[in-house]
């Protein structure tokens, strides 16, 4: 064999390793998993600003489904997106769901375009598309993140109906919350055992029921700090001090593990609540009744029975309340009838003792 053909063959070994080389890498980016979070993962607990420059937490919305629309650039299509969402909204609130649009903009320029859409949903500002990436979304394409009540990833929806968003939204809502439904209305129909918890107003240890005097029991989760939970103060507050009369004792309990005696007495105060405030140091409440956000509402009737838990009603905002779901549950458990069904609660995760 010669130099020239023995030259020859040495290239064209280096060019099969080479072109065999290249033909894996396509098939490792071909086979590999998409990059993200994966689904069934945590989401992390993300916060943000808003076009009106306030802070939001993902974590503050633990109870509902959150639905995250990346847009990288504020163009026709993302003004068609949000026109869809905007139709939509109402039935989405409903449904429990939360959309926020994630823009990779500054501030004054997501201000200005929540201004101009007259948009129903928040703008939050991601420069430069780094919450997108974190959670997997391809570069340039609107996409929609679902984080369901349990602060999981649930869904990925690369295929975004640009001009029917809404729709294909709200199919998402309603399946994330039927799931937790369906995990709350196990309980639904069974006895709640009695148990005592240490009032934080009076020290002493108080019975959930009391002396079983009252004609149902309703006991909610609060919160000192949530947002979600301080948004219903005055809405409980009222609760509070019109129970008595139609016969409902009320029980307003803080089980957040950050959360100290003092915190709760003052909050307590401040907010003006009546009749048992009761401090969950051990979180003896929270577990036996399953909480998990605050706000969130359990109604037992006369014999300790659960007719209704979850949401108080379906919006924060209370100007903008269609569904005050508690009361009539209320309403309908005292007057011997059968309660709507059970809504998921939304709000802030209750912080778990380690």
């Amino acid at each position: 064999m010669n130099k020239l053909v023995r030259n020859l063959l040495i290239a064209l070994w280096f060019v099969a390793m080479a072109m065999g080389g290249t033909l894996l890498l396509i098939n490792a980016r071909l086979t590999a998993p998409p990059p993200g979070i994966p689904i069934g993962k945590a989401a992390p607990d993300l916060e943000f600003t808003a076009y009106d420059g306030r802070t939001i937490r993902l974590k503050d919305y633990i109870g509902r489904p959150v639905f995250l629309v990346t847009v990288p650039q504020l163009n026709d299509d993302a003004v068609r997106v949000c026109e869809s969402l905007k139709e939509q909204m109402g039935f989405l609130e409903s449904a429990g769901g939360k959309v926020f649009l994630l823009a990779n903009t500054d501030v004054a320029t997501a201000k200005a375009f929540h201004t101009s859409g007259k948009l129903n949903f928040p703008v939050l500002i991601d420069l430069r598309g780094s919450v997108a990436h974190t959670f997997g979304a391809e570069k340039g394409r609107i996409e929609t993140i679902v984080v369901d009540a349990k602060g999981m990833v649930k869904f990925h929806i690369r295929d975004v109906d640009i001009r029917h968003h809404g729709p294909q939204l709200l199919a998402f809502a309603r399946t994330c919350n039927d799931e937790v439904a369906a995990a709350r209305s196990k309980g639904i129909g069974k006895p709640v055992e009695p148990i005592s918890i240490t009032d934080a107003l009076t020290g002493k240890m108080t019975p959930l029921y009391g002396d079983r005097s009252q004609k149902a029991t309703l006991a909610i989760f609060m919160s000192t700090l949530c947002p979600c939970s301080n948004a219903y103060n005055e809405r409980v507050r009222l609760l509070t001090l019109s129970a008595k009369k139609r016969g409902l004792r009320t029980v307003v309990i803080y089980a957040n593990a950050d959360e100290t005696i003092d915190n709760v007495i003052t909050h307590a105060k401040q907010s003006g609540l009546v009749g048992p405030v009761l401090h969950d140091a051990d979180q003896v409440g929270m577990k036996h009744l399953k909480a998990a956000v605050t706000p969130e509402a359990f109604l037992m009737d006369q014999q300790g029975v659960l007719r209704y838990a979850g949401r108080l009603d379906d919006r924060r905002e209370q100007e903008l309340v269609k569904n005050a779901v508690l009361n009539k549950a209320i309403d309908a458990v005292l007057a011997g009838k059968q309660p709507p069904a059970a809504e998921p609660a939304f709000g802030c995760a209750i912080t778990a003792k380690r």
